[in-house]
């Protein structure tokens, strides 16, 4: 059973993320500076990567999963989100937002490009959230 409030850190998590790859989408850059930009698609990333985990039901003990938060939860396509994400092998969306973001390794440089590792892994999230929707869960996932 939850501890806290897990479905406010999900939600949360859910819709970071949702929203940030609205402002994406639509494009509309030249109002920001490049700093501004990376920033968005950085914090995109990040969404990303804790929503992954969360859905994996992957990570540490103390880290919300999915199945703990909705017991018996099942969804055709956490194994198409896993493969899509990829372990931490060089060149996986998994590898990219850990080695190239989350933490400073001597692989990150002054820039990268995410979009492709973002839509790699965005499809599956979007399936797995409509079947999370389907649970009835007591916070709204618009």
């Amino acid at each position: 059973m939850p501890k806290g409030d897990e479905w406010a850190v999900f939600k949360y998590e859910w819709d970071m993320a949702r929203n940030l790859s609205r402002v994406i989408a639509e494009n509309e850059w030249e109002l920001w500076d490049q700093w501004c930009k990376n920033a968005i698609v950085e914090s995109l990333v990040l969404h990303t990567r804790i929503l992954t985990a969360i859905l994996l039901s992957e990570g540490r003990a103390d880290d919300i999963k999915v199945k703990e938060v909705i017991p018996g939860f099942e969804s055709a396509h956490v194994d198409a989100l896993r493969a899509a994400y990829g372990a931490d092998v060089e060149g996986t969306p998994h590898w990219q937002f850990n080695k190239l973001l989350a933490h400073a390794t001597i692989h990150r440089s002054e820039g990268h490009e995410y979009l492709p590792a973002l839509k790699a892994v965005s499809p599956h999230i979007m399936r797995i959230m409509e079947d999370v929707r389907r649970t009835n869960p007591p916070v709204n996932f618009p």
